[in-house]
């Protein structure tokens, strides 16, 4: 403990002794290697655009957002049905 650096707070050593706790089931084994694990592919590899596609998993697309983008109208107007999709428009209505 006395290697701890930086503020003794409560938070700070509580911190520690839960991750002393969780640390102490750990064994480690000299000769078998370690394995890097990404788990957001099915081969649990890692490539440069899967976190890229991660990012946006849960994410759905919001009926008529590509259309709107596509549409030849000034900046303006698209931002304007954007938040307007999101319901985000100002009015005298919103709280």
């Amino acid at each position: 403990m006395r290697h701890i650096t930086g503020a003794h707070t409560a938070l700070v050593l509580c911190d520690y002794v839960e991750l002393w706790a969780k640390l102490e089931e750990v064994h480690l084994r000299p000769l078998v290697s370690d394995r890097f694990v990404w788990r957001w592919t099915p081969d649990c590899s890692y490539s440069t655009s899967s976190p890229y596609r991660s990012f946006f998993l849960s994410m759905s697309s919001m009926l008529g957002a590509k259309l709107l983008w596509k549409a030849s109208v000034p900046p303006k107007v698209k931002l304007f049905f954007w938040l307007a999709l999101h319901g985000r428009i100002w009015t005298a209505e919103r709280k």
